[in-house]
């Protein structure tokens, strides 16, 4: 097995050499995601295709997911389809939201490589993470043939999507390991969707026949107040909900009385336990996949721990509380913290108990956060960078 895989890299590795040598047309743009039609990619490819007919936008995935695309109306093709294949040899751009894998790396060679990445926060990733094993030192010669072998792990974008020129110096090029100049700081595609007016959200969620959560906001809008809880997911993949201390029956009961519904909503890598079966009369339970960008401008109140969406919330001015029970543990065991998590999240409530997340969700307050320009500042426009490569 050793062999063929050694063999198969290699000739894979011939062929993202043998793709430099196509021409690349500059109006022909690439779109994929790690996750599926989801992320930036997703909401930045729908404002290229419906603000910029000069572009000729394609997704790019597998099979079941192009299918779906197509379904919606837009251009999508299997990466291991004969014109998925012809696409991506001929066009400039790969735009991303994790690594030219999201497309296809074996034909990226002389493509121009755009990244938006999934999350501005703390966590420490790719060279930045110690916990990952792929970034660890080797010996020279392992270090090579890893490189060889292994070349998507090691690229450097050409364009990265920051969120202010702060998140970029302590954060995303020391992430990449690229210098400051290759990123352009503007919003999240994904976070200047939720900006729009809600009448603009569900005509969307209309059109692309997203009918869960069209069926959900309908839910939502019938109470007095949306709590939506939106933990990060653990490396460890400890039972974190158990060790939280949340008493579901008592929650549900301060639910009820107040006429407030409370959204449970897990990252998708999360590993579901027995603990984590949580549905009750005013508490939902939401898939993992669905798209949390449709839930949160119907959302009043965000309790997340370590995740990025606490930054994307952020952007609506509307109240957030902190639950990182574990964080130490986490820290300790899952993500090293590259950034000072009590230093981003300034002024912002911090919970570390079930009581004193409950007196919290208890107090009368019209708290809402504001925007803090540590995380986020554009001061460029990410489609102009681009057109600029």
């Amino acid at each position: 097995m050793k062999a063929i895989s050694i063999l198969f890299r290699s000739i894979a590795l011939v062929c993202y050499y043998v793709s430099m040598l196509f021409p690349r047309k500059s109006n022909r743009w690439l779109f994929g995601s790690a996750t599926g039609f989801n992320n930036n990619a997703k909401y930045f490819f729908i404002d290229v295709v419906e603000n910029h007919p000069e572009i000729k936008a394609y997704w790019i995935d597998d099979r079941k997911n192009t299918a779906l695309v197509r379904k919606l109306g837009y251009k999508a093709y299997s990466r291991f389809s004969l014109m998925g294949l012809w696409l991506c040899l001929t066009s400039k751009y790969y735009i991303v939201d994790h690594t030219q894998g999201c497309i296809d790396f074996w034909t990226s060679g002389g493509a121009k490589i755009v990244n938006l990445w999934h999350g501005v926060g703390w966590k420490a990733c790719l060279w930045s993470n110690p916990f990952h094993s792929v970034y660890k030192e080797k010996g020279f010669w392992a270090n090579y043939v890893h490189r060889l072998f292994y070349p998507h792990l090691y690229y450097k974008p050409d364009l990265l999507l920051s969120s202010s020129p702060y998140m970029t110096e302590h954060f995303f090029a020391p992430m990449f390991e690229i210098s400051q100049n290759r990123c352009v700081e503007d919003d999240y595609p994904r976070v200047k969707f939720m900006q729009q007016p809600q009448e603009y959200i569900l005509s969307h969620i209309r059109k692309v026949g997203a009918v869960e959560s069209e069926n959900l906001i309908s839910t939502m809008q019938r109470y007095k107040r949306v709590i939506l809880y939106a933990p990060t997911f653990r490396d460890a993949q400890y039972d974190f909900i158990a060790e939280s201390g949340i008493d579901f029956d008592d929650l549900n009961e301060l639910l009820a009385e107040n006429n407030w519904l409370f959204l449970v909503k897990f990252h998708p890598s999360t590993r579901l336990m027995p603990s984590q079966k949580i549905d009750r009369s005013n508490i939902i339970m939401l898939d993992k996949f669905v798209d949390s960008n449709y839930i949160m401008p119907f959302t009043d109140t965000l309790i997340s721990d370590y995740s990025s969406i606490v930054f994307d919330f952020m952007r609506l001015n509307r109240q957030i509380v902190l639950f990182p029970f574990d964080k130490e543990q986490y820290n300790n065991g899952s993500r090293v913290f590259q950034m000072d998590y009590d230093d981003l999240v300034e002024g912002i409530p911090q919970t570390y108990t079930y009581h004193e997340l409950k007196v919290c969700l208890q107090m009368n307050t019209e708290y809402r956060q504001s925007c803090n320009e540590k995380l986020w500042k554009p001061t460029h426009d990410l489609m102009i960078a681009i057109l600029n490569l």
